[in-house]
């Protein structure tokens, strides 16, 4: 079994039904892939409006996965990953550098649409 930790992107485009993340959902439902998310992806979702029918979506999807831990081993992780990083540019890569070091504390494949934004710190990325 896989572990994978779902991107922000991912919950949005399995609500337009983008066929790669149907893919993945199929493996997560028939056990394939044990799937997992982090709480700024909760986070980035709430924070734009949304319709009812897009936040039972993606309440749906959280229901099936599990809920990833951010812990002190990956903050210092996260630390480590950010502090050769100019000071002005650590604030836009915060989230980016949370869910990174939340997928290694998992040991998980991060499944994403944008790579780029974790393979600055974490190799074990999935693109669609």
């Amino acid at each position: 079994m896989t572990d994978v930790l779902l991107d922000t992107t991912v919950f949005v485009d399995a609500y337009i039904d983008h066929p790669a993340v149907r893919v993945l959902l199929a493996q997560i439902h028939n056990g394939a892939s044990r799937a997992f998310y982090s709480s700024i992806t909760v986070f980035e979702l709430w924070l734009k409006p949304m319709s009812r029918d897009e936040e039972a979506r993606h309440r749906t999807l959280l229901a099936a996965c599990n809920e990833a831990p951010f812990d002190s081993t990956a903050a210092r992780v996260m630390a480590d990953w950010l502090r050769p990083q100019p000071r002005s540019g650590r604030r836009r890569l915060l989230g980016d550098a949370m869910i990174a070091a939340t997928a290694a504390s998992l040991d998980a494949t991060i499944f994403t649409r944008n790579p780029r934004d974790f393979t600055r710190f974490y190799a074990n990325v999935q693109s669609y």
